[in-house]
């Protein structure tokens, strides 16, 4: 009896009939015949075969032993439905190994929908806390390749480079950017794609966000005279209250700044661009030492922003209305930077528009800058970013859409600095200078080095007018202001001289009760 050999390729079914030369194949559920050589030939498509298409067979030229097979067509089903079922297990099977391999292999769609940025910290980026929020994480590895990672509301994972516009985009753009392939930052052996989970979460639109921001700012009060911008800051409360713009979150005592975007209008006659409120900066009264979970963050968070971030802007009440009318435009990264600019310059708030970046320069602020640079064509617009590196690096991109606009840097690390630790040293905001303010720095350095140098071989009396001396200066201030004043040079070295110098002054007391 004839025995059958069933093989599958593709989607075609072929069966010989043993020990017969012929090859049979079925198709589309009918037998038909061709001749190739000596062979006979039929196919099956769709892997179907039923018995009532029996009726239906047309074939010429077909041999006797084809005859039989269709007339012992009864014997064969069951054969060649064994052979089917196998060949289906074998296919269920084929299709889970491959749907197991697109979840390790992840389509471009859910590509951009994996957690970048934890993508990216386990391929050595490192997140810095205090630059992050609920909505932005902001990361960087040890080649300071800095950027921020959100989330979008459709669950797609954006990134910017905060210092190059051209740098943004989805894991696509972030790997063209930087020369590789995404399918780099997935092959490290610690990452489990099924197990990555991001704590970054989802950005509301625009629209909501933003007016939500605006409606609680509206609901706040003016600052209020006892703010800390005046008792810890010293800005003067005769500054403070010429912004009615300036708000105070009463519950914290937070300081709140409202932010600005530039936005197209439309009118009968076209479009307008105006400067258009897209939320507000809160400055913590007490900075955050760490999160909600309680893990401690690298730096202490001072600022949070609300809403959509732009530039953030002030006007004293009754100033000029149009921007062509004022005398000056000062940008610092901080609105406290800004106001203790103004009252270190003696500015007029009146003829002054106070600007601030909150620490990095965006593509909206950017917008807002050219839109000033244009509208106000008679002020004097001057950069007050950090005297540090970053500052440096800020200065060079404002100038790039302000050609015309001028330096001024602090002398400290900023304006605010300057401020605080002039009127600790009991100057007024207008005798605050580099001169001033290093002077009695160096003479209570020069006095510490000669106690420190001498304290061991002078006379008793000596020693104790030296001692008056030195603790006239009010050594509790300097401790105070000790962080701020470090960089100046000659001032590390005094406080660890004076640190030495107060243990032998204390030892020395000790002994002589």
């Amino acid at each position: 009896m004839c025995s059958l050999e069933v093989s599958k390729d593709k989607d075609e079914l072929t069966i010989n009939i043993l020990p017969l030369s012929s090859k049979y194949q079925f198709k589309d559920g009918k037998i038909g015949s061709q001749r190739q050589g000596d062979d006979e030939t039929i196919t099956l498509k769709n892997l179907t075969f039923h018995k009532n298409e029996i009726d239906k067979i047309n074939y010429q030229n077909v041999t006797k032993e084809v005859d039989n097979f269709i007339k012992n067509i009864d014997k064969y089903i069951p054969l060649v439905e064994k052979e089917l079922n196998s060949i289906k297990k074998e296919e269920v099977k084929s299709k889970e190994i491959n749907i197991n391999k697109a979840e390790i292999q992840p389509n471009k769609q859910n590509l951009i929908e994996l957690p970048l940025d934890e993508i990216l910290i386990k391929n050595g980026y490192y997140e810095k806390r205090n630059k992050s929020s609920r909505n932005y994480k902001t990361l960087t590895n040890d080649q300071d390749d800095t950027i921020i990672v959100s989330r979008q509301s459709n669950g797609h994972y954006l990134y910017f480079n905060p210092n190059d516009d051209s740098d943004r985009g989805n894991i696509y753009n972030f790997t063209k950017n930087r020369g590789i392939k995404a399918n780099d930052l997935l092959s490290s052996e610690n990452i489990d794609i099924n197990k990555l989970k991001s704590s970054i979460e989802p950005i509301t639109t625009i629209s909501q966000s933003s007016r939500k921001a605006i409606e609680n700012y509206k609901n706040l009060e003016q600052i209020a005279e006892n703010s800390f911008l005046t008792t810890a800051r010293k800005i003067s409360p005769e500054i403070l209250k010429e912004f009615n713009d300036l708000k105070q979150d009463n519950k914290y005592g937070n300081a709140v700044v409202p932010s600005y975007i530039c936005k197209n209008h439309s009118r009968k006659d076209g479009e307008i661009q105006l400067l258009t409120q897209s939320g507000s900066i809160s400055y913590l009264s007490k900075p955050l030492m760490q999160d909600t979970q309680g893990k401690q963050y690298d730096k202490p968070i001072k600022q949070l922003c609300n809403g959509n971030k732009g530039l953030e802007i002030l006007k004293a009440n009754g100033s000029q209305k149009n921007l062509k009318d004022f005398k000056n435009i000062v940008i610092c990264e901080s609105m406290i930077d800004t106001l203790s600019y103004c009252e270190l310059k003696g500015l007029n708030l009146k003829e002054t528009l106070l600007c601030s970046t909150n620490g990095q320069i965006t593509s909206s602020q950017k917008e807002v800058f050219k839109f000033l640079n244009e509208k106000a064509v008679n002020a004097n617009i001057i950069l007050g970013f950090d005297n540090d590196k970053k500052g440096k690096e800020f200065d060079v991109i404002a100038k790039e859409i302000i050609p015309r606009a001028t330096t001024d840097k602090a002398i400290l690390k900023d304006f605010s600095d300057d401020l605080v630790i002039g009127k600790a040293l009991g100057l007024k905001a207008n005798e605050i200078t580099k001169e001033s303010l290093t002077k009695p720095l160096n003479d209570f350095s020069k006095k510490v080095e000669y106690l420190s140098k001498k304290y061991e071989f002078l006379e008793p009396q000596a020693k104790h007018e030296r001692v008056k001396e030195l603790f006239g200066y009010n050594i509790p201030k300097f401790k105070d202001i000790a962080p701020k004043i470090q960089p100046i040079a000659g001032m590390r070295d005094c406080f660890k001289r004076l640190k030495l110098l107060e243990n032998k002054i204390s030892n020395e007391y000790s002994r002589n009760i």
